[in-house]
């Protein structure tokens, strides 16, 4: 078995951590080492995890929220000093099932290390429905659709093993020689769409992706708007856009004008329909939508 070191990142969630954690170590196969790294957590978290954690687990602080990919790459550089195989990827509030990792390892072993992995990805509210089982861009609409608008799915060695445009950040295998040549996501994009930027870099060369079907975990999702903190909300509306417009930028830049046009009418739709201007987000998320145009980067909420 090659050597798999998990990263789990956590920031002012502790329990999810904790119940991720359990569930790779109640794996059939469980990883060489389970790197948990915490992302500037303003709460108890730190003490909580070092606590509970146990010595399979490898604890590590950043010191600052460094976004997502920030606090992935730290763990990452752990794993690439350490001797790993494979690294694997893991937002804190998933749930790994039993077979999760053998059937990933399996496929893995039928199709080789120029791949990166994800599993399909239930959700764990509603384990009957699929937050990620392959994505394909939509080059009308600028964003990701779950199923071709036209040709069939192609697969890699087995039916088990479909070939998608990108992996899903919140579990993905990446070889560890992939990441030491050819670099890891974007630290400047902060919070979403890194792993879809990262994989538009891959592909360049020559790396391909798939969505292991018969590898099955469950994600816990965000909390819906209106159950969470304004705060919190209006980062995810910001970073969402500004992101989804620096991609465009960096990898579709003949179409950019057709896909912010239709932002704008969606924003406009948004503005008279709902009474958009009651909404503080609609001013977040065009201050986003600028930003991206602008191309400024990095932390800004």
């Amino acid at each position: 078995m090659p050597k798999v070191f998990a990263v789990i990142l956590n920031w002012n969630n502790a329990k999810d951590t904790i119940n991720c954690v359990n569930s790779l170590l109640s794996s059939d196969k469980i990883p060489e080492k389970i790197v948990v790294v915490d992302n500037g957590s303003t709460d108890d978290s730190e003490v909580v995890l070092k606590k509970n954690l146990p010595t399979k687990c490898s604890f590590i602080q950043t010191g600052q929220n460094k976004g997502y990919a920030g606090g992935m790459r730290v763990g990452a550089d752990y794993c690439l000093d350490n001797g790993a195989d494979l690294l694997w990827f893991l937002n804190n509030d998933t749930v790994i099932l039993p077979n999760t990792l053998s059937e990933l390892l399996a496929s893995i072993d039928r199709n080789g290390l120029q791949y990166l992995y994800s599993p399909r990805i239930l959700y764990l509210s509603h384990p009957d429905k699929v937050y990620f089982g392959g994505a394909y861009f939509n080059t009308e609409t600028g964003i990701f659709d779950t199923t071709l608008k036209s040709g069939s799915p192609q697969y890699g060695v087995t039916k088990d093993d479909l070939i998608s445009d990108v992996i899903q950040g919140a579990s993905f295998i990446a070889p560890a020689k992939i990441v030491d040549e050819l670099g890891f996501m974007d630290e400047d994009l902060f919070l979403y769409w890194e792993e879809f930027d990262y994989c538009f870099r891959l592909a360049q060369h020559g790396i391909k992706f798939i969505c292991v079907l018969s590898a099955e975990m469950l994600h816990k999702k965000e909390g819906s708007p209106s159950s969470e903190s304004f705060n919190l909300n209006k980062i995810r509306v910001y970073y969402r856009i500004r992101n989804r417009v620096i991609f465009w930028k960096r990898h579709l830049r003949e179409n950019l004008k057709q896909y912010v046009k239709r932002e704008l009418q969606q924003h406009i739709q948004w503005f008279v329909k709902r009474q958009g201007y009651k909404d503080p987000n609609i001013w977040v998320s065009l201050m986003g939508l600028w930003h991206g145009l602008i191309g400024k980067s990095g932390r800004v909420l």
